[in-house]
């Protein structure tokens, strides 16, 4: 959520889309607003389903109308950045080097650099701690202990996950996770 999360930082602010340009985008529009209307049982469920398809089917249209320039979305829709930043998504918690992502995307390491910051907006290894760190605010909100997050987004103590979180956002994750509103009754139930 919020400008942190690389999917939402990615997106137009505004974003206009015939739907025409698309079947299958329309035809998943066309889906959830039939649904909207109808009365059938489980109507909720089934409409936030079609709600996903059509975001992906959104998310998968976007790069190749070119309205994302930089971003997250721009480099899974780069030729080459794609493996690196699948690989980071696949597992947050290895301990990435910049010789290894420009290995997987077949790259010198400061041709790997410069294209990631140009394509993505920021630094590999900045693009790195802020997927950990989005990673670990999903998981704390499920109620997972800080240490076992730490783990799962790739640090090897508490410690060192509150360290980023205080550098990163100026609170530990106890704290982080107090102040947000749904999680904080879901975690003391």
């Amino acid at each position: 959520t919020g400008a942190a999360n690389p999917v939402s930082a990615a997106l137009p602010h505004l974003l206009v889309l015939p739907l025409k340009q698309n079947p299958r985008v329309q035809h998943a529009a066309e889906g959830l607003f039939d649904l909207a209307f109808a009365d059938r049982d489980a109507k909720h469920i089934m409409m936030d389903r079609m709600a996903e398809i059509l975001v992906v089917e959104l998310l998968r249209h976007l790069p190749d109308r070119g309205d994302v320039a930089t971003g997250m979305l721009a480099g899974l829709s780069h030729p080459q950045l794609s493996q690196a930043l699948n690989a980071i998504h696949h597992a947050p918690e290895h301990p990435w080097t910049l010789q290894e992502l420009a290995s997987l995307a077949t790259m010198s390491r400061s041709k790997f650099a410069d294209v990631f910051r140009q394509v993505v907006g920021n630094p590999a290894g900045d693009y790195v701690i802020e997927y950990r760190l989005e990673l670990a605010k999903c998981l704390l909100r499920q109620g997972k202990p800080v240490g076992w997050v730490a783990h799962e987004v790739g640090y090897e103590t508490a410690s060192a996950l509150a360290r980023v979180f205080r550098k990163k956002l100026g609170v530990s994750p106890m704290a982080w996770l107090n102040e947000q509103p749904h999680a904080r009754a879901e975690h003391h139930e």
